[in-house]
């Protein structure tokens, strides 16, 4: 209920084609970071090959995945491919809440064993994670940094509700001045930290980040100034990255 990408649910488009993504790759070859996420990207029979590609052409790329394909020959193989980080998602330090948030039995436990098998082929392997006035409150959010220490993990990264996705039209999950205070008390920077792209909640401030060091394509070729903001500039389909960037 939570994924920014909700809104592509009943999407009618054909996502890019690999030799799309890969003509987007190489369009993008100054990019420092290159960042694969979904949906779940590990869902993608191609993901090796692409990831393989984004290596050779960025300093460094990332993957975001639920981590239930992570066994330790798949963990093996991304980290032969060129993946420098693999974040896996946890919503919640419960189990059970975990498993209810994404729909699914038994997907805590698979996330964390990822995250093990992850950790030993020696593949960087975060949590990645939200805050909500819910998980502030009840301690839920320093109890996944807890987790994320126990696991050996390298760190956690953490992204603040955002009306996104199916919270697009509730500002209200919004965190206040004073619960984001609370949340940089928690959170101690450099094993905790928040993902740099979505420092902000406001779509003018989002621009202003994106013009220098971020943009974002949705599997339809779309770009974006981020995937919190539903504001398209172009496609990569009809006209090249380049021309999209400078209009943005």
């Amino acid at each position: 209920p939570h994924c920014c990408v909700g809104n592509y649910k009943n999407e009618p488009r054909r996502e890019l084609s690999t030799d799309e993504i890969k003509d987007i790759l190489d369009q993008s070859a100054k990019a420092f970071v290159v960042n694969f996420f979904g949906g779940e990207p590990t869902m993608r029979a191609e993901i090796m090959e692409l990831i393989k590609y984004a290596s050779e052409r960025a300093v460094y790329v990332f993957c975001v995945t639920n981590g239930l394909k992570i066994t330790k020959d798949f963990a093996r193989q991304l980290k032969d491919s060129g993946l420098e980080m693999l974040y896996v998602s946890i919503d919640s330090p419960i189990p059970e809440k975990h498993d209810q948030l994404r729909g699914m039995k038994g997907v805590y436990n698979k996330a964390v064993q990822g995250i093990k098998n992850a950790l030993e082929v020696r593949l960087k392997c975060a949590l990645s994670t939200y805050v909500t006035k819910e998980t502030l409150a009840n301690g839920e959010f320093e109890d996944i940094i807890k987790l994320a220490r126990e696991l050996g993990a390298n760190g956690v990264r953490y992204l603040l509700p955002t009306p996104a996705g199916r919270w697009l039209h509730n500002p209200e999950v919004k965190l206040t001045p004073k619960e984001e205070r609370k949340v940089r008390k928690i959170a101690k920077f450099p094993f905790v930290c928040r993902d740099f792209y979505f420092q902000t909640q406001s779509s003018s401030q989002c621009r202003g980040i994106a013009d220098n060091v971020y943009f974002y394509i949705s599997p339809y070729g779309d770009v974006q100034p981020c995937c919190f903001m539903p504001l398209t500039f172009g496609n990569t389909r009809e006209e090249p990255l380049k021309t999209i960037l400078e209009r943005m």
